[in-house]
């Protein structure tokens, strides 16, 4: 059943092994040599921080101002999308969800990208997160489609910067990997933002989005319940589709592409008699690959590879309760450091957030509310690129109370709307929890 598959993986292991044979991994690249020199105690407060700090203090238009700030402090260079990255998020988090509706109207129409070219870093990331937003405020500010217009022309813009945005952006949109329009699709905008900055941390993550999509044929890694694994999908990714020479080279050097390569052709897997104990092996190959590589980006991807195992699929449910052991294994350093000053790794923070939306989407686990206090306080060393932390982990425990609501727990709900009033006071955010607060209360007698 496997030895076409074994056959293809086997020649791409022969070819990129010639080329990564004297590949050094750098774990670190976003770090300066300066910050690299310096301890853990002398460390400069980022801009993202002080930012972060002040939205938590209620002071939303500083946060703001500070995220804003900071993007145009930036050179006009492709590279520079790793440093814009967290920015961008948190901004359009800013926006979107903690500002009150005049703050929101003032600060759009203060931005002024003619002048300040990043400042259309700062739209693009607000345009996509408020289209989540969008009903909920009862406010408008652009159509999907004139988006999309707007990205597609920045993708040509003469600031690097701006257009290896414009190109992740484009990456967020997720063509059909099932389909080859969207695997035609796929393949040209990572080529892109190859031609733009092969070494860059987005550039890496996006291809590994597309390897995870190839892999379970799935859309959303952390929501959706896929029934099969799909290795052979991965195969014809790396080799049938055409890759320029930097995506190539990028491929060649990628450890989570190695890691793949070893798990796929681990012993247990060319075993296999059925797809069944191929799944069974895959599963177990990549929790031990989480739990023991060495590499952090590499775990990362592994562990929001395993993601859509924690659920009551038909195929693995099974192996759910391996993968949901495994997360909490790795979820537990940031729940022994609750309350204190450290960043959280961000394999860590994944495996906390992976436990947290699947522990009140399936009938038979418990929440645990630890990893969702950790997640809400926590500050961690890096963002995850294909998803913004900063407001997905509000929405989902705002979407958690409306799940108690629904189960008639008013206390619990009016609890959870209170931790989110805690965390952002004096936002919007605040004000709709503050809402649903005042409606339950007269049912919680």
């Amino acid at each position: 059943m496997h030895s076409k598959l074994g056959r293809s993986l086997l020649t791409i292991v022969i070819v990129l092994s010639l080329v990564t044979v004297l590949a050094v991994l750098v774990v670190s690249r976003s770090k300066t040599a300066a910050q690299s020199e310096e301890t853990p105690e002398t460390l400069p407060t980022s801009a993202v921080e002080v930012a972060q700090d002040q939205l938590k203090s209620g002071q939303v238009w500083e946060g703001a101002a500070t995220a804003v700030a900071e993007l145009r402090s930036l050179p006009p260079t492709a590279e520079a999308i790793d440093q814009a990255l967290a920015p961008m998020q948190l901004l359009a988090f800013s926006m979107s969800s903690l500002m009150q509706a005049d703050e929101l109207q003032a600060f759009v129409k203060g931005l002024d990208p003619a002048t300040y070219p990043a400042d259309n870093l700062a739209l693009m990331s607000f345009y996509h997160e408020f289209r989540a937003w969008e009903v909920g405020r009862q406010m408008s500010f652009i159509t999907e489609d004139d988006f999309w217009t707007l990205v597609d022309t920045l993708t040509q813009d003469e600031n690097a910067l701006v257009r290896m945005s414009a190109l992740l952006f484009k990456a967020y949109r997720k063509p059909d990997m099932s389909s080859k329009e969207g695997r035609t699709a796929a393949v040209d905008i990572i080529n892109r933002m190859a031609d733009e900055c092969p070494d860059c941390r987005v550039t890496r993550e996006m291809f590994r989005v597309l390897l995870r999509q190839a892999m379970w044929r799935t859309a959303e890694d952390t929501e959706a319940a896929a029934e099969d694994v799909y290795p052979e999908a991965i195969a014809q990714l790396l080799l049938d589709s055409p890759w320029n020479e930097k995506t190539t080279s990028l491929i060649s050097k990628d450890e989570v592409v190695q890691s793949i390569f070893t798990i796929f052709n681990s012993q247990a897997v060319s075993a296999a008699r059925s797809k069944d104990e191929a799944l069974a092996a895959l599963i177990t190959e990549a929790v031990a690959a989480s739990q023991d590589n060495a590499d952090p980006e590499v775990r990362s991807w592994l562990r929001g590879t395993l993601s859509p195992c924690v659920a009551a699929g038909q195929s693995y449910s099974a192996y759910s309760d391996q993968v949901r052991t495994a997360m909490a294994g790795m979820a537990a350093p940031a729940l022994a450091k609750a309350g204190l000053p450290d960043k959280i790794p961000l394999d860590v923070s994944r495996a906390q957030y992976v436990l947290f939306i699947k522990s009140f989407r399936l009938p038979d686990a418990a929440v645990d509310t630890t990893n969702l206090d950790s997640l809400l306080a926590q500050k961690r060393e890096e963002e995850p690129v294909e998803i913004n932390y900063f407001a997905w982990i509000p929405r989902e425990i705002n979407y958690y109370a409306h799940t108690l609501v629904n189960k008639g727990d008013y206390v619990g709900a009016v609890a959870v709307f209170q931790r989110l009033i805690g965390a952002y006071p004096n936002t919007d955010l605040a004000r709709r929890s503050q809402e649903s607060i005042d409606v339950l209360l007269p049912l919680c007698k």
